[in-house]
């Protein structure tokens, strides 16, 4: 498993820790074969990407989860460049 596969996995399992191998690794494969590169892509993730994979609840909390990691991201991406350029 690669690295990327790693990191989404490990958000899906904090979001959605009852949901099966076999679905998280549908979803890992669908988000990869859809040119998901690196994990900063996750802000491209559309609900309709992996619609036909989780009931609609649980889609919403793992959007959220996509969307908070790629905030919490762009945090640490701000405050690593406002004190490397001091």
């Amino acid at each position: 498993m690669t690295t990327l596969s790693k990191e989404i996995k490990e958000i899906i399992c904090k979001t959605l820790s009852n949901l099966s191998e076999e679905t998280q690794l549908q979803i890992i494969s669908k988000l990869q074969s859809s040119g998901l590169l690196l994990k900063e892509d996750l802000k491209y993730v559309q609900k309709e990407d992996i619609a036909d994979l989780l009931p609609i609840i649980q889609l919403r909390k793992l959007m959220d989860a996509f969307k908070q990691d790629r905030d919490s991201c762009i945090e640490y991406a701000s405050y690593f460049n406002f004190y490397n350029n001091e």
